[in-house]
């Protein structure tokens, strides 16, 4: 089993540049950026989700923590958002440390996610998923969560990426 941690400034600090890096990687493997902009953009649209950082409000991260051995095994960042008047949760990251990746642990931190969100009276958890990342689109598909928008090239007309959503059971 794991638990979610609210993560530390320093953590907060060291997962932030490792997101700029793999976001503006992500973003031009989708063929959404050029190489040489990309790290630009990916500062630039973190500065505006975040400006205020850890403290933005509305915005919250996790460290993913073994329950039996305290051992971090990866973080969360996941924010409150309105869609169709329901407050729902929406992943913006996961991360699984390397060493303990395709051990399920991904599997228990989303279901760890979904009984926070739960508990915070979420209604659903959003979250949005490249085509190319083939192994989480099949987790998420596992654990029950269904496309509610694809996202087409405007040039091409290939697919690039999914938005998905799975409605939770509140806590009482």
């Amino acid at each position: 089993m794991v638990r979610l941690e609210t993560m530390g400034e320093e953590l907060f600090e060291s997962y932030l540049k490792g997101s700029i890096a793999s976001y503006a990687e992500e973003n031009v493997k989708a063929g959404h950026w050029e190489e040489a902009e990309a790290e630009l953009k990916a500062i630039e649209q973190l500065q505006q989700m975040l400006p205020l950082g850890q403290k933005t409000e509305g915005h919250d991260f996790f460290k993913i923590i073994n329950k039996d051995n305290n051992q971090k095994l990866g973080v969360i960042w996941v924010g409150k958002t309105d869609i169709g008047g329901e407050q729902v949760s929406f992943l913006y990251d996961i991360i699984v440390d390397e060493p303990f990746r395709r051990q399920g642990y991904g599997r228990r931190a989303m279901l760890a996610l979904e009984r926070k969100a739960a508990e915070l009276g979420r209604s659903a958890v959003w979250l949005h998923v490249f085509k190319e990342n083939e192994a989480a689109k099949k987790l998420y598909d596992q654990l029950g969560y269904e496309i509610m928008k694809t996202h087409f090239d405007e040039i091409s007309g290939k697919t690039m990426s999914f938005q998905m959503a799975k409605q939770i059971i509140k806590s009482s």
